[in-house]
């Protein structure tokens, strides 16, 4: 079992996907936890010391305490999963788990969040330092198709045609994400330009804010708004990557 491995178990035993944006925040999480360095350098065995990546202090049959301050080490990966998966289920870390179950990029984590990791003891300061997304596609063609397709609520074949065309309310601070949209429906993912990717998803993670902040919309409308940033991040690295 690699950490790889620990941290798909993790997420599906939240109910949370094993998206790229939430691999990220773990292993940038994992990286705090054993070196401290921020961004995460590439993985190595520090990743899965005492079978342990977050070093929690959860007790488990076969368990013996690592440090002083009682951080376990597990017998298998798979314990500490599971051990990893009942700290954060002991209801101490209810924003932390919304967070990954909404796959919410970790320099996005505010509030109860950010107050929960210093409960846990990390610290926050790594989460500015995790990538957007850690996904780079193969091809610009099979991101720009996951814009495009998929059932919406108002029946269309296209979830970005939709919010373009009157999914939301009008009016501020709602028409900041369908105008964006809509630029990105006129111009095309394969004819934008890294940079104007790059604005693209600076202006949507505004709009989201502003619209998540007045409470106005159906959690309907906040996935889909999600799955259209994260598609953005997407295409951004596809494009530098290219």
């Amino acid at each position: 079992m690699a950490w790889q491995d620990w941290a798909v178990a993790v997420l599906s035993n939240l109910n949370a996907p094993s998206s790229p944006t939430n691999l990220a925040t773990l292993l940038g999480w994992t990286a705090q936890e054993k070196t401290g360095l921020h961004p995460a350098p590439p993985i190595g065995p520090w990743a899965i010391q005492w079978n342990n990546p977050l070093n929690t202090t959860q007790p488990w049959p076969g368990a013996i305490d690592a440090t002083p301050g009682g951080v376990k080490q597990y017998l298998t990966l798979s314990d500490g999963a599971g051990a990893t998966v009942a700290t954060l289920t002991n209801g101490r870390y209810p924003a932390i788990v919304a967070n990954l179950k909404a796959s919410l990029p970790a320099s996005w984590w505010t509030g109860a969040a950010r107050t929960e990791l210093d409960t846990w003891g990390t610290g926050q300061v790594w989460l500015d330092f995790v990538p957007l997304t850690g996904d780079v596609m193969a091809t610009i063609d099979d991101v720009y198709n996951m814009l495009r397709v998929g059932t919406t609520v108002d029946g269309t074949d296209s979830m970005l045609r939709a919010l373009a065309t009157g999914l939301l309310p009008a009016g501020p601070p709602y028409n900041q994400a369908p105008s964006l949209l809509q630029k990105i429906l006129d111009q095309g993912a394969k004819q934008a330009t890294a940079a104007q990717l790059t604005q693209a998803v600076t202006d949507l993670k505004a709009a989201i804010a502003a619209i998540t902040t007045s409470g106005g919309l159906t959690a309907a409308q906040a996935t889909q708004l999600t799955n259209a940033q994260d598609a953005i991040l997407r295409i951004e690295t596809a494009l530098k990557t290219a």
